[in-house]
């Protein structure tokens, strides 16, 4: 978020800072795990731009980043609570329910990376109905229930 504030500059730098950031992250933690997975959250822009006058340019930075051992899950359309005119902080909710969903992706990917099968586990389309697709999500454990959330989770941003 911060990029999103300081200036376009900083905010047009940030795929490129990340990616210096992962390299080094991974090269330190080599030995741990070779393939860091990493969960990116997607910022949401809309009502954020008071706040984070730049925060669209980065966004656009994290959409076209690509990382073979990365999940992005869009932080669009998860509840946030209004701050002088801004959507700033997502709420409790907004934040449990991100919180789910970003455990069933990863859950997905380590499933299918277990057997073998890639995927690409990119949950970048904005919820129908954050809540519900968390408590489902949270409620089904088996492979098929996530597959289920992340195809509706689709279905609906196509529909959109």
């Amino acid at each position: 978020e911060n990029d999103g504030f300081t200036s376009a500059e900083t905010a047009s730098a940030y795929g490129t800072n990340l990616r210096k950031f992962l390299d080094s992250l991974r090269a330190d933690l080599r030995a741990l795990h070779p393939r860091l997975p990493i969960i990116m959250v997607v910022m949401a822009a809309r009502g954020r731009e008071r706040a984070f006058p730049h925060i669209a340019i980065v966004r656009q930075q994290q959409q076209h980043f690509q990382d073979d051992h990365m999940i992005k899950v869009d932080m669009r359309g998860f509840e946030f609570y209004p701050e002088d005119g801004a959507l700033v902080h997502l709420t409790k909710d907004g934040s449990c329910a991100l919180g789910v969903h970003m455990a069933a992706m990863y859950n997905l990917r380590h499933q299918e990376a277990v057997q073998g099968v890639a995927v690409q586990a990119d949950s970048t389309q904005q919820p129908e109905d954050p809540g519900a697709a968390a408590a489902a999500a949270s409620a089904s454990h088996s492979r098929r229930g996530l597959r289920a959330g992340v195809a509706k989770r689709s279905a609906v941003a196509a529909a959109a």
